[in-house]
């Protein structure tokens, strides 16, 4: 009876122990300087200011900071889009890519070799979508 009593002790202070434990930050919090522009544009580069990131946007496509008055004409709500930091769009097709920056958050890990994977696969899955819509290049 003694024996069952301490291995049930036991299991009450491994999960107690495994409990606390998980309520640990992984890490400190992000701190972030909001009133940094978020980036600069050079040419068909974005650079991240905020956060260390870069986009190039795709021949015959625009980069800005601003949204693009044609969403707002095609009814995209204006409040939904202050959201969005980032917006590559092909003026032409009316084609969009919104990018929304936030930072992690505390209790996240990040790998940032499996974030550039995961980046280089939707770049890649974009690029092949746009060569199946318009030809070499995603040029019309």
């Amino acid at each position: 009876m003694t024996m069952k009593r301490i291995l049930w002790i036991g299991i009450i202070l491994l999960i107690f122990v495994g409990g606390t434990g998980c309520a640990v930050p992984v890490r400190e919090a992000v701190r972030v300087d909001m009133t940094a522009p978020v980036g600069t544009i050079e040419g068909k580069q974005f650079t991240g200011i905020r956060y260390p990131f870069k986009v190039t946007a795709p021949p015959g496509w625009k980069i800005s900071t601003e949204f693009p008055k044609f969403m707002i004409d095609l009814g995209y709500e204006k409040e939904g889009l202050e959201e969005s930091e980032v917006f590559l769009f092909n003026p032409e097709t009316r084609s969009n890519l919104q990018i929304d920056f936030s930072a992690a958050g505390l209790y996240e890990t990040i790998d940032q070799k499996d974030r550039e994977q995961w980046a280089t696969a939707m770049a890649g899955a974009m690029k092949d979508e746009l060569q199946q819509e318009y030809g070499k290049d995603g040029e019309s």
